[in-house]
């Protein structure tokens, strides 16, 4: 199976888009398949799957805003390595 990679700015099971992106990460982990997560916050009981490495990106001066465009590049380049588009 190939290596999924995500980027969001939470993968947390509360909120709107996060809660959407925290079921697809889960789903794809528990579906045995490799899970690359970048974010700024992810839900230890997600972070605990193991499928599934997380990265933690920076958020300057703790805005969301200001660290989403930077969320795809604070990935290590094997994670972006063989991943599904």
């Amino acid at each position: 199976m190939k290596r999924w990679a995500l980027a969001a700015g939470d993968f947390v099971p509360f909120g709107g888009m996060d809660r959407a992106n925290y079921a697809l990460a889960r789903y794809l982990a528990r579906s045995g398949r490799d899970v690359h997560v970048v974010a700024h916050r992810v839900s230890p009981d997600l972070a605990a799957l193991p499928h599934v490495t997380v990265h933690h990106a920076i958020r300057p001066l703790g805005w969301h805003l200001l660290g989403g465009p930077w969320l795809p590049h604070q990935t290590p380049r094997e994670a972006w390595r063989g991943a599904v588009p």
